[in-house]
Formats: C-alpha cells, sequence, structure tokens
C-alpha cells in the first residue's frame, strides 16, 4: 500500500472477461461515510492510467453501495489486457469529502 488511501491488496489484477465489484475500507480514515454512493454520480471513477483515458462511462456497470466502513463499487467489466487502470471511491465523512483508489492490471 503506497498510502492510506491505496487499497491494500492494490495493485489488484482483473481478467477481460470478469465482472468486479470492488470493497473500499475507509476505517483507517476514521468516520462512517454518510454518502449514499448508489445515488451519487460522481462516487466512483475508473480511469484508464496506459491510455489516459476516464472509462467511468463505458467499464463501471450499476451503482454502488455503502454499509458502516465499507464501500462497494459498481461493477468493473470490460478491462482490456495490458492496460493498467485506477479505480477511484469518493465518500464524504463528518462533512469533508475523501477518496481511495485501488489500481488495477487488466489481464
Amino acid at each position: 500500500m503506497g498510502s492510506l488511501r491505496e487499497v491494500k491488496e492494490s495493485p489488484l489484477r482483473q481478467g477481460t472477461d470478469e465482472k468486479i465489484a470492488y470493497i473500499f475500507d475507509f476505517t483507517e480514515l476514521d468516520g462512517l461515510p454518510t454518502t449514499d454512493v448508489s445515488t451519487t454520480t460522481d462516487s466512483f471513477e475508473l480511469y484508464d492510467m496506459t491510455n489516459a483515458a476516464d472509462v467511468t462511462s463505458t467499464l463501471l456497470s450499476g451503482s454502488g453501495s455503502v454499509s458502516t466502513y465499507y464501500v462497494t463499487s459498481p461493477l468493473v467489466t470490460g478491462l482490456t489486457a495490458g492496460v493498467d487502470y485506477k479505480l477511484t471511491s469518493r465518500v464524504v465523512i463528518d462533512s469533508n469529502t475523501l477518496s481511495a483508489y485501488a489500481l488495477i492490471k487488466g489481464e
């Protein structure tokens, strides 16, 4: 883990035919997320770091959810082998907007 913002398991690996919802743990940021991430359009972003492109609208499917300290992303789908991605989750904790991220390698 490079920082408190990067998930401990990062970098993650995901196959091109897999559909995975990732879980972000905000425990170490000392507060419960209060944002309803399923209705907040900017709660998640998926960025193609290899080609410098925002792929949120094409590679995230469905909605996310929040349960205590844990935020679950929408499904990440259709990744390209050999491409590196950054999945970011934003939440509100005690009126502060905070973010965490995971690096994902397409395989």
